[in-house]
């Protein structure tokens, strides 16, 4: 049963993933999205995964779906903040090594992937917990600091949704 619900919660997502490609929403659609994204999880893991997924890799759908929320906002957010600093080439731009909380795997590398997304800020290297971040408008030099302002409530919201057995 747990490794039913482990497929049927990557079909959930998969259907996410495929009526964004798809552009709109549709029974034929939201079926066919389920279906690949819960075969593509099978297939995965027993063909590709040098270990079983079914316990590594557990989310919270409602908690992934106020991460997309929160994210989107956030883009919009800094892609807003960031115009005025490309338009006037006033920029304070500066490499600084953030540590997260957020569970090593596939919870750390959606974090690092989140933040390239944002607007002003790129994912250079992540290293276990450890991000190196460029940013386009270097607030502080304190890594605690520079992490809060970066991360954002996401960190929050990956650490309930990441689930571990």
């Amino acid at each position: 049963m747990k490794k039913l619900l482990y497929y049927f919660e990557f079909g959930i997502l998969g259907m996410i993933v495929w009526c964004i490609l798809y552009e709109g929403i549709s029974v034929a659609i939201a079926v066919t999205g389920l279906a690949a994204g819960s075969l593509a999880a099978l297939f995965t893991n027993y063909f590709l995964a040098s270990k079983k997924l079914t316990g590594a890799y557990r989310i919270d759908i409602p908690m992934l779906f106020i991460f997309l929320c929160v994210l989107m906002y956030r883009i919009f957010k800094s892609g807003l903040s960031a115009i005025p600093h490309i338009i006037t080439g006033r920029a304070n731009t500066g490499i600084i090594d953030i540590t997260t909380k957020v569970p090593e795997g596939l919870a750390s590398t959606t974090l690092a992937n989140s933040i390239t997304l944002t607007p002003g800020t790129v994912t250079i290297d992540k290293r276990g917990q450890t991000i190196k971040v460029l940013w386009l408008d270097m607030k502080t030099t304190d890594p605690v600091e520079a992490a809060k302002i970066i991360n954002g409530s996401l960190e929050k919201i990956l650490i309930k949704a990441a689930k571990h057995d």
